[in-house]
């Protein structure tokens, strides 16, 4: 079974906050994931307007540790 985690601007936000060297692009302000049997399947990172943006050069570390965060219920 897939679960879709949606990921949004304020949770961003306090993670970038807390991961200094996080490589996020400025541009993303939402994040749909995609999980299935706690394995990612997909996401997509999208602006204000929710069009679809590059997560950023170099922020696949922090992307997978807000990933894992959100699927452990530790940021909402």
């Amino acid at each position: 079974m897939i679960q879709i985690i949606e990921i949004k601007n304020d949770a961003i936000a306090d993670f970038k906050a807390a991961w200094p060297c996080h490589g996020i692009a400025d541009a993303v302000d939402f994040i749909v994931v995609a999980v299935s049997n706690g394995d990612l399947v997909d996401y997509q990172c999208e602006d204000a307007d929710h069009n679809e943006v590059e997560p950023g050069e170099d922020s696949g570390a922090a992307l997978s540790a807000l990933f894992d965060s959100i699927a452990n219920g530790v940021t909402a």
